[in-house]
């Protein structure tokens, strides 16, 4: 099946497969392609943002999904591992 994609205004396939599934949840078939129903998807999840840190005990630079103005402490997984796990 065949369908013209909104956003993009690109076509997109719509797979037997997909459009099974769809009917046994009794859901509607898709509007636009994939790639525009992830992007609105995240608009609506939000995402989960990086933050550039440090270690603190080693320093050493990292991304953590806590922002620097968080009280949490940040430390690698090979620090933390090493002085919880031994």
């Amino acid at each position: 099946m065949e369908i013209r994609g909104l956003g993009n205004g690109r076509v997109f396939l719509v797979g037997a497969a997909e459009i099974q599934m769809l009917r046994r949840f009794r859901a509607p078939l898709p509007r636009g392609s994939y790639e525009v129903r992830m992007e609105e998807r995240q608009k609506r999840v939000a995402g989960v943002f990086l933050y550039e840190r440090r270690c603190q005990k080693t320093e050493k630079p990292l991304f953590s999904s806590y922002p620097l103005t968080s009280d949490w402490i940040i430390w690698e997984k090979e620090e933390f591992d090493r002085e919880f796990n031994s």
